[in-house]
């Protein structure tokens, strides 16, 4: 019986180690550069990448593919890139293995007004 609750107590600690892990990327890593997302491609695996742009032209995403016109801001740092939508409070921040990042721009790109 004694057991069960020990590895039941390991486990809960494990989890809730990982828990406070990835809540704690933002202030572990130093960044490295941020701002507004001009525009950017990651890799979803199995040789497919996705990303988006603000631009309105589909020449300008990388890779050919993705969304245009999206309003983000990034903060990139040695581990992770960390995407924020402030014009979008119903979405969630999508965090980027800086492993799987092919390509970002930040800057405003000219671009004034996004429509979302």
């Amino acid at each position: 019986m004694k057991l069960k609750y020990l590895t039941l107590l390991i486990v809960a600690c494990s989890l809730i180690g990982c828990v406070s892990s990835k809540r704690n990327y933002n202030s572990k890593a130093s960044v490295i550069a941020q701002g507004t997302i001009w525009y950017v491609e990651y890799e979803l695996g199995e040789g497919k990448s996705t990303g988006f742009t603000r631009s309105e032209h589909a020449v300008v995403m990388p890779g050919g593919g993705g969304s245009l016109k999206v309003d983000a801001y990034g903060k990139l740092t040695s581990e992770f890139l960390i995407i924020t939508y402030p014009n979008r409070k119903d979405l969630n921040e999508n965090i980027i293995p800086v492993h799987r990042l092919l390509s970002i721009q930040f800057g405003d790109g000219g671009v004034k007004t996004v429509d979302e």
